[in-house]
């Protein structure tokens, strides 16, 4: 009895941790073609016509959100202009964000180089688990190469030109 109570309770706390259908389309209401990043749940969603296509779940800067310099290694928060998706030695692919967005320069904040990406490659052995631990140096992660493979595409072929991080 004990030994199913160590595996029962365990399975219905993970279970009663996932989002309901509701909440997996509440961060999409309103948007058309937006890439959506939710810093405190580690989840990034695929907005097309105000619904979540899909969710990804993502590690974020070592240090946390709230960017404001080069070298801080924190993840920018806004609403950003997405680039095209590029090949990267590091990543297997790099989506570049426009950090610092407008008003973010005129506040002075600093810094370059962030973007959604996947994950290392001294880190592939560990799969989706790579994103489960916050390692970037601000940028936002996917745990596996199918993933970042599914989101270049989406954001080429619907020319996807936003992401929202909060």
């Amino acid at each position: 009895m004990k030994r199913r109570l160590l595996i029962i309770v365990p399975l219905l706390l993970v279970l009663s941790s996932l989002p309901t259908p509701a909440a997996e389309s509440a961060p999409c209401q309103g948007l058309d073609n937006a890439l959506i990043v939710d810093t405190s749940s580690h989840t990034m969603w695929m907005c097309q016509k105000s619904n979540a296509i899909a969710r990804f779940r993502v590690a974020i800067g070592q240090c946390g959100v709230k960017k404001r310099s080069e070298g801080d290694k924190k993840t920018p928060e806004g609403a950003f202009d997405l680039g095209m998706p590029r090949p990267s030695s590091k990543f297997r692919l790099f989506i570049p964000i426009g950090y610092p967005n407008t008003e973010q320069s005129s506040k002075g904040y600093s810094g370059g180089s962030i973007g959604i990406h996947g994950p290392h490659r001294g880190s592939l052995w560990l799969g989706k688990d790579s994103a489960t631990v916050d390692w970037t140096n601000g940028c936002i992660a996917v745990g596996t190469d199918e993933e970042i493979l599914t989101v270049a595409h989406w954001v080429k072929d619907q020319g996807v030109k936003k992401v929202i991080i909060r």
